[in-house]
């Protein structure tokens, strides 16, 4: 997606595929993924992957988590580190 107005040099289109898959791109981020894909095979095959993958896990019947599994994915989201974040604790120009 080099070149496009709304990409930022050394973004790769690679980490699109998922967003892809699941419609989540706006329309023009499709289209020139739509293009990608007809000359990138390794996307097209990770691309049909991810679509099984999504189709099997709209046939899932959600549940809600245990007090213990919920409680211990907290803790882990707490303990990970935000990517792009600084941890100096000071909020800036919001």
């Amino acid at each position: 997606m080099y070149g496009e107005p709304h990409m930022r040099a050394g973004e790769d289109s690679h980490f699109d595929i998922g967003a892809y898959v699941l419609h989540a791109l706006p329309p023009d981020e499709e289209a020139f993924f739509d293009n990608h894909l007809a000359n990138c095979a390794t996307c097209r095959r990770e691309a049909e992957a991810l679509n099984e993958t999504a189709v099997l896990l709209g046939e899932v019947t959600p549940r809600s988590p245990s007090a213990r599994a919920r409680r211990w994915v907290m803790e882990q989201v707490a303990l990970s580190p935000v990517i792009g974040v600084e941890a100096s604790g000071a909020s800036e120009g919001c």
